[in-house]
């Protein structure tokens, strides 16, 4: 059964959201896209609503759906 992210202990879930966006599978493309809104960790990236992330330039919906696919393989939704 995969691990869910509700169910880490503290120290693991606060060392994910500390973690580069590097460490998620997604192509440079897209993590360049993240960083040039200023989105460099994986907690900064959560923190945003859908709203927000489809109001980042450039990044379209095929790479919204890798990046939602890449933090569920990560542990998190």
């Amino acid at each position: 059964m995969k691990n869910h992210y509700r169910y880490w202990d503290n120290n693991k879930l606060k060392k994910a959201l500390a973690e580069p966006l590097q460490s998620l599978d997604l192509d440079d493309k897209t993590i360049n896209t993240l960083e040039n809104a200023g989105i460099i960790r994986i907690g900064e990236l959560l923190r945003l609503s859908q709203d927000q992330l489809f109001g980042i330039r450039n990044l379209g919906k095929v790479k919204q759906v890798k990046i939602m696919k890449a933090l569920e393989a990560y542990g998190f939704y």
